[in-house]
C-alpha cells in the first residue's frame, strides 16, 4: 500500500478491507474491496481538498485507487493489462497528453490512469498517481534504439491536469524512461499571468503579448529579471503583480525600479521590509510598536495588516501617529489578547500583508541575535507567552 497524502493514515490494509483516517478532520474511511469494481468508482464520502491521489494498492492482478474529484472520495480497479478503450465519466480527471516525439504515445487507461505505448503502439507500461503530491521519479528500462551521442535526455511528453505536470524523459545512455513531476499553483493571481512549464526546469510566463521563458532552478532569492519597464507598464504603480509555488518553492513576480523581476522564496527582501519594534501586553490587549518599513519599490504602506496563524483574515492594523515622511515610519498595532486565540492551537506565529493576503513573517528586528522571551500575562486564566525564535520570528503561545 502506497499513502500519497501526508494528511492521511491508514489504519488497517487486509485483502478485502482498507481503512484509513483523514487527520484533518479525523474521519474514519472503510473501503469493503468486494464492492469495488471496474465498471464504475465507489463513492465512499466527501473530503474538501484539492483533487488528487491519496491511495494505492498493487495486487496481484490490478490496482485499488482511491482518489478525491470535486471533494467526493472515489474507488476505483484498475487491471494491470491496460484498457485502451476506456472512456471518461464525470468521476475521471480529464488527462492531456503533449507529444515532443513519436517514440512514445500517451493515452487515458482509467480514472486516474495513463499507459504508455511504443512507435509500435506496444504496451510499455501504466501511471496511476501522476495527479499525486508524490514527486518521487519512476524509472522504466527501455531501450529505444537511439544511438545519437549529441545529448544524453530527451523529453519524449507531459501529462498535465490541473496544477500537476508528469515529464517523460529518456535516458540515452542508460536506456531508460523516467518520469519527473512539476506541480505548479498559481496562489496569488494579481493580473492575468499565463504559465506553461515546457520541460521539468523551464517555465514561459505570458502576459498579453509579452513572454519570457526562465530557468525557475536557478532563480535564487537575490531575483532576475525577466521582463522590463516597458513591457508591464501599465501594471508599475503595483509592487507583487503574482507569486505561484513550483514543488514547495514560492516565487515571486514583483516590480523593481529597473523592471520586473523574479525571485524565490524571499518575501521580506523583495518587499525592503525594515522593522524595530517592541511589544509589550497592557491590560486586554497586546501592543506593538516603533518602526515598521518597506522600502521596496511601490511596497510603501501596502503592508499594514497583522495576521497570526493559519487566519486568513487580519487581526489589526498599522496605526501611522504623524504624517512627515520621516516620522511616518513610526506606529503600533493595538490587538485584542482574545483574537490571539486561533482554532484552538497553543503555538501561532504573527505575520505582515495586505488586507487581503499574508506576505510575509513578522519580525521586531532587521537582525536579531538570539531567541527570548518578549513579554507575558495572565489573561482569562491563560498565561499567554510572546517569544521570537532563532530566526526572529515572532510567536505567541498560551498555556492553560
Amino acid at each position: 500500500m502506497k499513502v500519497y497524502s501526508k494528511n492521511v493514515q491508514l489504519v488497517e490494509d487486509t485483502l478485502h478491507k482498507i481503512e484509513f483516517i483523514i487527520l484533518e478532520n479525523e474521519n474514519v474511511f472503510i473501503i469493503d474491496l468486494n464492492l469495488v469494481n471496474i465498471e464504475k468508482p465507489l463513492n465512499i464520502g466527501q473530503y474538501q481538498t484539492v483533487d488528487q491521489v491519496l491511495l494505492k494498492k498493487e495486487m496481484i492482478d490490478y490496482n485499488i485507487l482511491v482518489y478525491t474529484k470535486f471533494g467526493d472520495i472515489l474507488v476505483t480497479r484498475v487491471n494491470h493489462i491496460p484498457n485502451v478503450k476506456f472512456q471518461k465519466t464525470e468521476t475521471s480527471y480529464e488527462l492531456n497528453f503533449e507529444n515532443f516525439s513519436d517514440l512514445l504515445s500517451f493515452k487515458q487507461t482509467g480514472e486516474t490512469t495513463f499507459s504508455v505505448f511504443n512507435f509500435k503502439e506496444q504496451y510499455l507500461f501504466s501511471i496511476h498517481d501522476s495527479v499525486s503530491h508524490d514527486l518521487l521519479t519512476d524509472i522504466y528500462p527501455v531501450d529505444l534504439e537511439l544511438t545519437t551521442i549529441e545529448y544524453r535526455y530527451l523529453t519524449i511528453g507531459k501529462i498535465y491536469y490541473s496544477t500537476y505536470n508528469e515529464f517523460i524523459i529518456y535516458d540515452l545512455f542508460r536506456k531508460e524512461l523516467f518520469t519527473k513531476k512539476v506541480i505548479l499553483i498559481n496562489e496569488l493571481p494579481i493580473i492575468d499571468l499565463e504559465f506553461n512549464l515546457t520541460s521539468p526546469s523551464s517555465l514561459e510566463i505570458s502576459f498579453e503579448d509579452e513572454r519570457a521563458s526562465i530557468n525557475f532552478k536557478k532563480i535564487s532569492g537575490k531575483g532576475t529579471k525577466i521582463f522590463n519597464v516597458a513591457q508591464l507598464k501599465k501594471h508599475r504603480e503595483k509592487h507583487i503583480l503574482g507569486k505561484f509555488n513550483i514543488n514547495g518553492s514560492k516565487y515571486y513576480l514583483h516590480n523593481k525600479q529597473n523592471g520586473i523581476f523574479l525571485t524565490r522564496s524571499n518575501p521580506t527582501k523583495i518587499s525592503g521590509f525594515y522593522p524595530n519594534m517592541k511589544l509589550r501586553f497592557f491590560g486586554k490587549n497586546l501592543y506593538i510598536f516603533g518602526r515598521n518599513t518597506h522600502y521596496a519599490y511601490k511596497a510603501s504602506g501596502r503592508y499594514e495588516y497583522l495576521y497570526i496563524g493559519d487566519s486568513d483574515k487580519p487581526i489589526s492594523k498599522f496605526v501611522r501617529l504623524f504624517k512627515l515622511p520621516l516620522l511616518r515610519r513610526y506606529g503600533f498595532f493595538k490587538v485584542p489578547i482574545a483574537s490571539l486565540y486561533v482554532n484552538n492551537r497553543i503555538h501561532n506565529n504573527f505575520y505582515l500583508g495586505s488586507k487581503m493576503n499574508v506576505l510575509h513573517n513578522l519580525k521586531l528586528k532587521l537582525r536579531p541575535r538570539k531567541a527570548k522571551t518578549l513579554d507575558l500575562t495572565i489573561y482569562d486564566d491563560q498565561v499567554n507567552i510572546i517569544r521570537t525564535n532563532l530566526r526572529g520570528r515572532s510567536h505567541f503561545h498560551y498555556y492553560f
